[in-house]
Formats: C-alpha cells, structure tokens, sequence
C-alpha cells in the first residue's frame, strides 16, 4: 500500500477542519435553539399574564432558528381598529432601547437572537408585529 499523497493529506486534513467546523457550529447553534426553547417553556408556565389595564401577554414561543415570539392580546382595542402602524411606532423604540441596553437581555443580543412581538386584539385579529435584534442596535 502507498503512503498517502501530499494532496490527500492536504484534502483529509481540510475536510477533518471544516468538519469539525461544521460539528462546532452546529452544536453552539443547537445550543442556543434549545435554551430558547427552555426559556420559552419557563415563560409559558406563567402565561397567560395581564401587565396592565391594555395588555395581555399570551405566549412565548421559540424558533424557527434563533427566534424568541411573545404574543400579546391588547385587551381594550375593538375589532376594525386601525391602531396597529402607531402601536409599533410607540412601543418598537422603547423595546429596542431595552434590548439593547437591559444587561438581561444580553444573551439574546450576544447570541443573534431576533426577538419577535406579535399584538392582537380582544377578538383575536392581528393587529401588528415586530422584530427586534441585534442589528437595531447600532
């Protein structure tokens, strides 16, 4: 049997880095998708929750990828209210502030995690949706 030839090392040695690249990757990505996955769970076992007079917050699920959603019900806007552009208009720049500065929000930031706010109303008909991540930040 011959010796491996200087490009076969070369090649085996490529593919056994960019394997294990690959297994590095893939494992932190799994990582963070299943710790969002707990911190969603942990967060549903106290939902549903009312925060104020106008606000319940429904759920908070995980995925796909990198994604935290929480759900909210606006409690006191009717069905055919066109509310939703001025919602997110007052509430996106006071959720990125937070997000970008709440030392709790750290992982979410320091791990790309796009953080999704979906608002519907009493009746259940949607009223906006947002995404906040790292890239609002500046």
């Amino acid at each position: 049997m011959k010796p491996p030839t200087r490009s076969a090392a070369i090649a085996l040695i490529f593919f056994l880095l960019t394997t294990t690249s690959w297994a590095q990757a893939t494992a932190v990505k799994q990582t963070v998708e299943q710790r969002l996955n707990e911190i969603a769970n942990n967060i549903s076992q106290t939902l549903p929750k009312v925060l104020d007079q106008h606000t319940r917050w429904d759920t908070s699920a995980a995925g796909p990828d990198r994604r935290l959603t929480h759900s909210y019900t606006l409690l006191t806007i009717t069905a055919g209210s066109s509310i939703g552009n001025r919602l997110t208009t007052a509430l996106r720049p006071q959720i990125v502030a937070g997000f970008c500065t709440d030392p709790t929000m750290l992982y979410y930031h320091d791990n790309n995690v796009t953080m999704t706010y979906s608002y519907r109303n009493a009746s259940g008909a949607f009223v906006t949706r947002f995404d906040v991540n790292k890239k609002d930040c500046g």
